[in-house]
């Protein structure tokens, strides 16, 4: 007997055929339309809202929780809690996680002969990939010069499933992982074509791959099972590195050639904080020097004393957007905030577009922007000041409501809609920042090493690319507050894959770095806590 099936129309996708109990959010990736979905499904982000018609199981307790009852009554629905029960329809609107290929477009400075790494002259191209829980990076490099014919970036199909390396873990031992396999070589398999076809050579010529990530996701990409990576004691299905025929895993390549990883050393410090930490120079002689790559896992590494130590500190997706009311990666549209010479509050946009969200930039922005004015306490209290540049900016904060700093009106700017951080917002900062530094210092405490003798603060990561190192002293992000010890080195992780694909003294010198690291786990770590909870406080008022 054939199972009855409904037809569903997704505005912006194809129209599809769905099962009775079927959720939106799951017709909606059928459908080709990936929509942001950052705690997994579990109906507690709110962000998957979509206003829908047809025949739906009634709201669930969740969506009474998260929605209002006039939203339900429109037929604003949660993607992830709405189920199928007949014929229905949908629209997303700015929660689409973005499928698009666009040119990434960091600087990318080849290696040469005076950092040790020159090209062995291999003619031919290769690929160097970065696969970060929130972005997905490529290259396309010449193996004879180190040049870089072409880069891409596209958001990571898993996104759907959550933000976060746990909601994704949570989602593949349910039974997800062929999922979160095929969606990820999928997009990877569509981000070489690009770059082929951008950099002018035959899809398919590439030699070699290099791929970087953290353990999780090189697990999902290549075959592993990443389920170990969950709980205590956190072990990864391999340490090392890992080799597969490239196209086996989906990408498009030369016959024969090899994709292979560059070192992983424990559940939460992968290959690609092995490349950040080879491109920073930490494997040279040298002070005291840190590199934080400022992402969901904010792998740190730390060279002292001829030894070198690495963590990860569990900062969450917050400063890339995810669990933030309005937030938004670091897109077309997404907010910068300052306050100007004058005092009165500066917005910008990446592109100069319409303002569309709050990117993790922004955020930390806004946050020190707060702090200044005087409406955000230590505490991380948001009040409304009687007076001043953004009192007028202000509202909430009485019985039943949440106080809002509202960065941009509808109408403002072109803005089609509000971007607002919440209080909530701000508490889901602290901890992302308390995190990051606690780790740090605890990292640093286990060395031996005390903030006043660093000699160099590296920040890798796409939000280390354009972060405001002024902003992120400001609201105590970082150990040794002093802006000239920090050094941005933007995506290194890509870079010092990139660096590996035409060297072998690059690959050989991250494999004995991958080695050498002495890997600390925070969770355990006598003191952790009690700096993690200073930690969460913003500094007091540095003027």
């Amino acid at each position: 007997m054939t199972e009855k099936t409904y037809r569903i129309d997704i505005e912006g996708g194809a129209a599809v055929r769905a099962r009775p109990g079927d959720t939106l959010l799951e017709v909606a990736a059928e459908a080709g339309l990936e929509v942001s979905a950052d705690c997994g499904g579990a109906g507690t982000c709110g962000k998957c809202r979509a206003r829908a018609g047809g025949l739906l199981e009634p709201p669930s307790d969740a969506e009474r929780k998260l929605l209002s009852a006039r939203e339900i009554e429109s037929g604003v629905r949660l993607a992830c809690q709405a189920r199928i029960s007949g014929d229905a329809g949908a629209v997303f609107e700015g929660n689409a996680v973005s499928s698009e290929i666009t040119d990434f477009c960091m600087e990318y400075e080849p290696p040469d002969s005076g950092r040790g790494h020159a090209p062995d002259s291999e003619r031919g191209f290769g690929l160097a990939i970065d696969i970060g829980t929130t972005t997905l990076n490529a290259r396309l490099v010449d193996l004879e010069t180190g040049r870089a014919a072409a880069s891409a970036a596209s958001a990571n199909p898993q996104r759907i499933y959550g933000a976060d390396v746990a909601s994704r873990l949570s989602f593949a031992v349910s039974g997800g992982l062929g999922a979160l396999r095929s969606g990820l070589r999928r997009r990877v398999s569509r981000m070489v074509e690009w770059l082929a076809e951008r950099g002018g050579v035959e899809a398919g010529a590439a030699k070699r791959s290099i791929v970087v990530g953290n353990p999780t996701m090189l697990s999902v990409f290549f075959g592993y099972d990443p389920s170990g990576i969950g709980a205590a004691p956190f072990t990864p299905p391999f340490t090392g590195t890992a080799a597969a025929l490239a196209r086996e895993l989906g990408i498009p390549a030369a016959e024969g050639a090899v994709a292979e990883t560059l070192p992983v050393v424990a559940g939460y410090v992968g290959a690609d904080a092995v490349s950040a930490a080879l491109r920073a120079g930490l494997h040279r002689p040298g002070g005291p020097r840190l590199m934080i790559d400022l992402g969901t896992n904010a792998e740190m590494v730390l060279a002292a004393g001829g030894e070198i130590w690495a963590c990860a500190a569990a900062a969450g997706p917050a400063f890339e957007g995810a669990h933030i009311s309005c937030g938004s990666t670091a897109r077309e549209g997404a907010d910068t905030v300052m306050l100007s010479e004058d005092g009165t509050l500066a917005v910008g946009t990446i592109g100069g577009a319409a303002p569309e969200g709050l990117c993790g930039t922004g955020l930390i922005d806004a946050l020190a922007v707060l702090l200044d004015s005087g409406a955000l306490a230590a505490s991380g209290r948001l009040t409304a000041p009687e007076d001043g540049p953004i009192a007028d900016r202000l509202s909430g904060g009485d019985l039943g409501s949440q106080p809002e700093f509202h960065i941009v009106r509808p109408g403002e700017m072109g803005a089609r809609r509000p971007v607002s951080i919440t209080q909530q917002d701000i508490r889901e900062a602290q901890l992302a920042k308390g995190a990051i530094l606690a780790g740090a210092e605890t990292l640093m405490a286990a060395a031996g090493v005390d903030a006043a003798s660093l000699e160099a603060v590296y920040l890798a990561g796409a939000l280390g690319y354009s972060l405001n190192s002024k902003s992120a002293i400001r609201i105590g992000l970082l150990p040794g507050a002093r802006p000239e010890i920090v050094k941005f080195i933007g995506n290194a992780a890509l870079d010092g894959a990139a660096d590996a694909l035409v060297s072998a003294k690059a690959r050989e010198d991250a494999r004995l770095l991958g080695d050498s690291i002495r890997y600390f786990e925070l969770s355990s770590a006598p003191g952790f806590a009690d700096r993690f909870a200073a930690a969460m406080a913003f500094p007091a008022n540095l003027h």
